[in-house]
């Protein structure tokens, strides 16, 4: 953020408010993406960037987090990948993936019929139902079932992981701008040669309906309940 100020001479707040201005207004690229065939799913837990409202515990030397496993503490990211490349990255919530929290990310995003590869987690079972898909499970501790895996959907999230690591203090609030910019990277790779990706992001970029104001960035709503989270803090750390 700081070389891109220093090089375009303008403040680092101006810079992070366009970023996130345009990463918002790159959703309406992403929203008609439609899987079909065999389709891998998995979820990545980030652990939150909280904002000044939300509880915090203080950490003392040699401390590790308070609850064990996936909590309310953690953010939920939902990534599907298709056979043929149509991917989907969705910030669902805070916690364990529900069935809820999948559908919210997934209903009628993936054709009747399709392939649905995950791995163990029940949640699965119920949104596959709903939505008339055949459901593979991997097995944990398994790398494949029946010759089906998630190995290229868990590749996406290791990149994921990497681009949060480059960027540091990501704020929840502001988590699903960036995925809608992984996603688009991602989409550009798959489908657009090297040699012709800048054209392709500059006409991309011309044709965005930017609509978020500048104001608007910093109240961009949390994408869970605070005040649910609240309640479930109290209970476990009082």
């Amino acid at each position: 953020m700081d070389e891109t100020s220093q090089e375009l001479g303008i403040d680092e707040s101006t810079v992070f408010e366009s970023q996130i201005r345009i990463f918002d207004a790159l959703d309406e690229l992403n929203c008609d993406v439609k899987l079909g065939g065999i389709v891998q799913a998995d979820e990545k837990y980030i652990k939150g960037t909280p904002s000044n409202k939300m509880p915090r515990p203080s950490r003392h030397n040699g401390s590790t987090n308070l609850t064990s496993g996936i909590s309310k503490d953690q953010i939920c990211v939902i990534v599907a990948l298709d056979e043929n490349d149509n991917l989907i990255i969705r910030v669902a919530g805070n916690g364990n993936a529900s069935t809820n929290m999948i559908s919210k990310v997934l209903n009628g995003k993936i054709n009747s019929g399709s392939t649905l590869v995950t791995d163990s987690k029940n949640s699965y079972d119920k949104f596959a139902e709903l939505n008339n898909l055949k459901l593979i499970k991997i097995a944990a501790g398994m790398n494949k079932q029946d010759n089906y895996s998630i190995n290229d959907v868990n590749q996406i999230m290791s990149e994921i992981e990497t681009y949060l690591n480059i960027k540091r203090g990501i704020f929840t609030r502001h988590l699903q701008h960036h995925m809608n910019f992984i996603q688009y990277r991602k989409k550009i790779k798959y489908t657009i040669e090297y040699l012709d990706r800048n054209e392709k992001m500059y006409v991309d970029a011309i044709s965005l309906k930017i609509r978020l104001k500048s104001n608007d960035v910093y109240s961009t709503p949390m994408p869970f309940d605070i005040d649910d989270y609240k309640e479930w803090y109290k209970r476990h750390h009082d």
